[in-house]
C-alpha cells in the first residue's frame, strides 16, 4: 500500500473492510452513513513508484470501501501541516494531532445526524482517529466508526498485542 496506487490492492482491502463492517455494525446502520478519510498534507503524499503519481492510501481505501457499501465519500477533514518525522511518545502524538487536523467548514452541514465511517490506512497509537472521531461526533455526527487496514505496534506493546490478537482470531475462527 505504501508504494502503489493500484486499484486491485484497495479493492481487496475495501472488500474485506466492507464484510467486517456489515457483520459488526449492520446494513441498517450503514445505510445512513457516509465515508470520509484521514487526509494527508500535500508534502506527506505517497508516491507511486510505478506510475510516478502522488496519492493518499486512506483516500483510495475509503473510495473502495464506499463503493463496496454503496455509500458516498466526502472529504471532510483537512490537515493543516505536514507530519513531523521525529519519534514521539503517545502523549506528544495526541497533542500534535489537535494542532494539525480540523473539519472543513462544509462538513458541519453534511455530518449532522449521519453515521460516519472514518478510514485510515494504519492505526499506530490511535491519536489521529480518536481526535478526528471526537471532532466529527462533537459537530453533529450520530456515530463515528473507524476502519483501518492495519495496525502498527510499538515494541514494548508487541507481546500484549500479539496475545490479544491471537485470542480474537481464535474466537472468529470458531464462529
Amino acid at each position: 500500500m505504501k508504494v502503489s496506487s493500484e486499484d486491485w490492492i484497495y479493492d481487496i482491502l475495501g472488500e474485506a473492510l466492507s464484510i467486517i463492517l456489515k457483520r459488526e455494525i449492520g446494513s441498517d446502520i450503514l445505510s445512513n452513513s457516509l465515508v470520509t478519510f484521514v487526509p494527508r498534507h500535500e508534502r506527506d503524499m505517497k508516491e507511486d513508484r510505478f506510475k510516478g503519481i502522488k496519492f493518499n492510501q486512506a483516500e483510495l481505501l475509503a473510495k473502495s470501501l464506499a463503493n463496496k457499501l454503496g455509500l458516498r465519500v466526502n472529504n471532510l477533514i483537512e490537515k493543516l501541516e505536514p507530519t513531523q518525522r521525529s519519534p514521539e511518545d503517545r502523549v506528544a502524538r495526541y497533542q500534535r494531532v489537535q494542532r494539525i487536523y480540523s473539519l472543513k467548514p462544509e462538513a458541519l452541514g453534511i455530518i449532522r445526524g449521519i453515521n460516519v465511517i472514518l478510514v485510515d490506512d494504519v492505526r499506530t497509537t490511535g491519536a489521529t482517529s480518536t481526535y478526528i472521531s471526537g471532532l466529527l461526533h462533537s459537530n453533529g455526527a450520530a456515530s463515528v466508526y473507524v476502519a483501518v487496514a492495519g495496525r502498527s505496534v510499538f515494541n514494548e506493546d508487541y507481546n500484549d498485542f500479539y496475545n490479544i490478537e491471537l485470542e480474537k482470531c481464535s474466537m472468529i475462527a470458531s464462529d
